[in-house]
């Protein structure tokens, strides 16, 4: 299987669905340095809320697993070296580019 063939089949099923939308959003943020908080804060400030992957907490949460699920995403508990307390979200750079 080609390595495009490979990208066919994890990331066109999202176009256009609030996981790809989430998707697309951690692809414009660095990629190895994704605070949850940054998405979980707006997520619950329903009044400024426009974006669909976003637009409540428990929304998030199921569009987050799912790509996770897929392997698109990764997860880091916050570490003792790290200046963050948050659990960090990463994103492959070649997911990211795609």
């Amino acid at each position: 299987m080609s390595l495009n063939t490979c990208w066919k089949i994890s990331l066109e099923p999202l176009y256009g669905k609030p996981a790809g939308e989430l998707l697309g959003i951690l692809a414009l943020l660095d990629p190895d340095m994704i605070t949850e908080d940054i998405l979980t804060k707006y997520a619950e400030d329903i009044s400024k809320n426009s974006v669909p992957s976003l637009r409540s907490l428990p929304k998030y949460r199921e569009f987050y697993l799912h790509l996770r699920r897929h392997a698109l995403i990764d997860k880091e508990p916050p570490t003792m070296a790290s200046a963050s307390t948050q659990s960090l979200i990463s994103i492959h750079r070649l997911v990211q580019q795609a």
